[in-house]
């Protein structure tokens, strides 16, 4: 059986090799798939950076945080992150909603970053540490 899909490509985003994204759904609140958390803070793994076809992670002095209103609920970033720090936003962990917030409230305030660097200096000491947004100062 032959299944023929049709796509408006005006309205999609072009992924790679000719596969296409349909177009976000437009929301009240915009939607956000991923969710960048805890785990990122003092860490800065820019993995999930490399992979992204839309370019929607922006890169803060000690962390990443995902723009909802540029990310197109792809999924590719979370199981690329060594320190598991990307979460579906369904699969947000009891207590990490507070990043939802930190994402949307921080995401238009920071630069794109579109290729991979380095991690910070200590980040494997870090990548074990709970708890770290208290230690940013950032009024949520």
């Amino acid at each position: 059986m032959n299944t023929t899909f049709h796509v408006n490509v005006a309205e999609s985003t072009r992924l790679c090799n000719g596969v296409f994204a349909p177009p976000k759904t437009v929301h009240e609140e915009p939607q956000n798939d991923a969710v960048v958390t805890d785990a990122c803070i003092r860490c800065k793994y820019t993995d999930c950076v490399d992979v992204c076809p839309v370019d929607c992670f922006k890169e803060g002095p000690e962390y990443l945080v995902i723009d909802p209103d540029e990310c197109i609920d792809c999924s590719v970033c979370i199981p690329e992150c060594p320190a598991n720090a990307i979460y579906a936003e369904d699969d947000l962990p009891e207590g990490m909603e507070v990043f939802l917030q930190f994402n949307k409230k921080l995401a238009p305030t920071l630069p794109t970053i579109s290729k991979r660097k380095a991690a910070l200096p200590d980040a494997e000491q870090w990548r074990v540490v709970s708890h770290k947004l208290s230690g940013l100062n950032i009024a949520l």
